[in-house]
């Protein structure tokens, strides 16, 4: 007779196969051709290694570092507007500047909307899985062909930078996004960089300013492959 468990995991193995195939439906559909939002949000799918680095210029907020793990797993759509969703887990050791260390966790939700081309990043309410609120979209900034450098990728009349409705960048190209989120009375002031190797992203960064009354540090990760 089949288990409870078997029925379990039989049902995740479903979902997460058609959560997949929405994913690749909505990044490689037949309409029109590939925007960097797509592009990006297909290559983050997966497993990642995580290396965060934190500087503070106050003393009531420790500096130090953390090694860890980060993964987005693909599930349904849980709000209209948008094409495909991750939920985003990270998991590492964090060790400060003064030799404490504890484990740290936390999640997010990555959103794909197909209308604008749009990635964005919510927060996550306390159950771990439900989306509470929007912490920022990024805003991509179309990379120029480095001196001397031909591409047929860029027009040669030129871009608007912050167009994100641009083809996939040519080999080894770094794209660049930001953003800005206010909370209360404290800003973050996100800063990606997503290193292209033909269609595959196996390297990225975010980086970002946190300045408040009682905040002022930085913290960059670096996620790879």
């Amino acid at each position: 007779m089949e288990s409870l468990r078997d029925c379990d995991e039989g049902e995740e193995s479903t979902e997460s196969t058609e959560s997949l195939q929405l994913i690749k439906q909505a990044v490689e559909g037949s309409g029109g051709g590939k925007f960097m939002a797509k592009a990006i949000f297909r290559a983050l799918q997966g497993n990642w290694v995580l290396n965060r680095t934190i500087k503070s210029n106050i003393s009531t907020y420790p500096s130090g570092s953390l090694v860890g793990t980060a993964r987005f797993d693909p599930r349904r759509p849980t709000a209209e507007g948008f094409a495909a969703e991750y939920l985003y887990v990270e998991d590492g050791d964090f060790k400060t500047d003064t030799g404490m260390q504890f484990r740290a966790t936390r999640r997010y939700v990555y959103r794909y909307a197909e209308a604008g081309d749009k990635l964005s990043v919510w927060f996550v309410k306390t159950d771990n899985e439900t989306v509470d609120y929007l912490f920022h979209e990024l805003k991509m900034i179309c990379p120029h062909p480095a001196d001397g450098e031909e591409s047929s990728s860029i027009p040669a009349h030129g871009v608007d930078e912050h167009d994100p409705r641009q083809p996939v960048p040519p080999k080894d190209r770094i794209w660049k996004a930001t953003s800005h989120h206010l909370c209360i009375d404290d800003t973050y002031d996100p800063e990606y960089e997503f290193a292209f190797r033909d269609v595959e992203v196996p390297k990225w960064s975010v980086g970002y300013h946190v300045r408040g009354p009682h905040k002022d540090y930085w913290i960059g990760s670096v996620f790879t492959r």
